[in-house]
């Protein structure tokens, strides 16, 4: 019997082993609030379940365990206040297929990232981190023209903290915006929202944290857009001048230079470019 015991016991140790083991670098998006982090693994809607909350790995890195017979898995950011459930959730990735070799995801903006391999033969991956006071790219985002806009072009980026924009709403004639922030010639970095949704006619957007994640509505048309810098971390979106404001990039006041017409941005492997005549420049002006 005693030999029966044992053998029973060895079988469920073997089972509570079969665990994989992924880690999540999050970036310094998903890194801000004090956010923590959990996955929700799944193979159908009845069959899924929560790992436990991640911890630190290393000083960029968070680490968990999910049952390796889980063939789907779900990164959670979620508010430091709650639980582990879908209603502390402040963010999450799309449904990922585990990898059979890669186990590291790193978020490269709020919603997407890239799987790599951490520990032994691997290391971490750090997106590039933002330098204060360097050069940024303000560009709309929200939906509008009928669809969400992930991935802004040249021509939803300000000039000069001005950008003129024409735009179809939706089935009321309405636009949803809010702000992207990159660091200079990039499409990725950090969405400034509204703590609440609003039909004003300007308003303050800080760094998305799971309260502001509202956007500004705007009826559709051609319309002026301003955004300012209000100087304590946050920006002012406005579809009217506000005198005595700061533009984006330090232009005191409303008067602004509008983009050389000779002159256009486009994206090209991601990369920003300038395009004048036959020419083209990178974002810091060399020549291409």
């Amino acid at each position: 019997m005693k030999k029966i015991f044992t053998l029973f016991a060895a079988i469920l140790c073997g089972l509570a082993l079969n665990a994989k083991t992924l880690y999540l670098n999050p970036g310094p998006n998903w890194g801000d609030a004090d956010a923590k982090f959990a996955m929700y693994y799944f193979n159908s809607e009845t069959d899924n379940g929560w790992s436990a909350y991640m911890t630190p790995a290393d000083a960029t890195v968070y680490q968990g365990e999910i049952p390796d017979t889980y063939a789907h898995v779900i990164f959670v950011r979620l508010n430091p206040a709650g639980n582990i459930s879908w209603g502390s959730k402040w963010d999450q990735t799309a449904d990922l297929e585990v990898p059979a070799t890669e186990n590291l995801y790193t978020m490269t903006d709020w919603t997407n990232g890239s799987w790599s391999v951490y520990g032994e033969g691997g290391g971490t991956v750090t997106p590039p981190t933002p330098q204060p006071g360097g050069a940024k790219d303000y560009f709309l985002k929200g939906y509008f023209n009928g669809k969400d806009i992930d991935t802004p072009t040249a021509d939803e980026q300000f000039e000069g903290g001005i950008l003129e924009y024409t735009f179809t709403g939706d089935a009321s004639g309405l636009g949803y915006f809010f702000i992207l922030v990159c660091e200079q010639g990039q499409v990725v970095g950090d969405c400034y929202m509204t703590a609440e949704y609003t039909t004003a006619s300007h308003c303050t957007l800080v760094k998305e944290d799971g309260t502001h994640n509202q956007k500004m509505a705007v009826p559709q048309g051609t319309v002026t857009f301003y955004l300012y810098d209000n100087g304590d971390g946050s920006l002012e979106l406005s579809t009217e001048p506000l005198p005595g404001k700061t533009l984006v990039g330090g232009t005191e006041g409303v008067e602004n230079t509008r983009v050389n017409n000779k002159a256009y941005k486009t994206i090209i492997n991601g990369q920003l470019v300038i395009i004048r005549g036959e020419k083209m420049f990178d974002a810091t002006g060399r020549q291409l």
